[in-house]
């Protein structure tokens, strides 16, 4: 991923995807010293705004040109928001089967008169207290959307960098394209993944309570026989036998404890020691 920004013009042309590249570094603990780095697309069309891992995008683009699906890695969650209603919707992963979540979040910012210049972007600065953490975010007002990373929105410019007051997370943009036709990311468009069912946020923490005490319930649902079909985990751990599913069970409970930082602090799950 090169460190690019790409100014296109005209703006206002309906039939448009506006695609805005973030490199998203987060510490996975609030201990942590090095931070895990990744990049994000903000797809943003006339109704709807998406954001994702740019590796969704890589998996799409091979499955479109007939390559199949290829997902590296764990799935990661992703978002869509009603731009007319401002509500966003969260697909996320557990196991074999997907959810959606639905809220209307809204960060209360205060614009700051400081201003500096961004590539060839003048932007200017703006605060908010959200979720639980302090932020500082910086617009773009040459760049005519109301949309940035993750659920932050709602300045009069795109948000083109974006940070806690702690520095758990970094947003910084770093790529601009415009795309001559609408581009939606649909992960269902060829049965890749249930269709997703639509559940609270509160159902949501009690469904992921409920996976810290048991990680692998998702096999005994699904009448999956590791005895004699080895499970193979994302870390390469073959699980054929009671002892190695136990042991693993409780590493991800240790694992899921120990990696509790989520952006959004009123979410966040409160889970056993033991």
């Amino acid at each position: 991923m090169k460190y690019l920004i790409l100014l296109l013009f005209p703006f206002l042309v309906s039939a448009q995807t506006h695609r805005y590249i973030y490199d998203y570094h987060h510490r996975l603990t609030a201990e942590d010293t090095l931070k895990k780095q990744e990049f994000y697309h903000l797809d943003v069309n006339p109704d709807n705004a998406y954001y994702y891992d740019r590796k969704y995008f890589v998996a799409d683009s091979l499955d479109k040109a007939g390559q199949g699906f290829a997902f590296q890695g764990e799935m990661s969650d992703f978002f869509m928001k009603d731009r007319n209603s401002g509500k966003f919707s969260l697909f996320t992963y557990k196991g074999f089967d997907s959810f959606k979540l639905v809220d209307q979040p809204q960060q209360k910012w205060k614009i700051q008169p400081e201003t500096k210049m961004f590539g060839n972007l003048k932007i200017q600065k703006a605060t908010s207290t959200w979720s639980g953490r302090n932020y500082e975010a910086w617009f773009a007002p040459e760049l005519p959307f109301q949309e940035g990373p993750y659920k932050f929105s709602g300045l009069p410019g795109l948000i083109v960098e974006l940070a806690d007051d702690q520095d758990n997370f970094r947003f910084t943009l770093v790529r601009t394209e415009v795309l001559p036709e609408i581009y939606v990311l649909d992960m269902w468009y060829n049965n890749q993944f249930n269709k997703p069912v639509e559940i609270s946020y509160v159902q949501y923490s009690k469904m992921l309570l409920q996976y810290y005490k048991s990680p692998l319930q998702t096999l005994i649902t699904h009448d999956i026989d590791y005895k004699n079909s080895p499970l193979i985990t994302d870390d390469g751990t073959m699980i054929d036998t009671e002892q190695k599913f136990r042991s693993y069970e409780t590493t991800e409970r240790n694992r899921i404890r120990k990696y509790n930082n989520p952006i959004e602090l009123d979410l966040k799950v409160k889970y056993p020691v033991k």
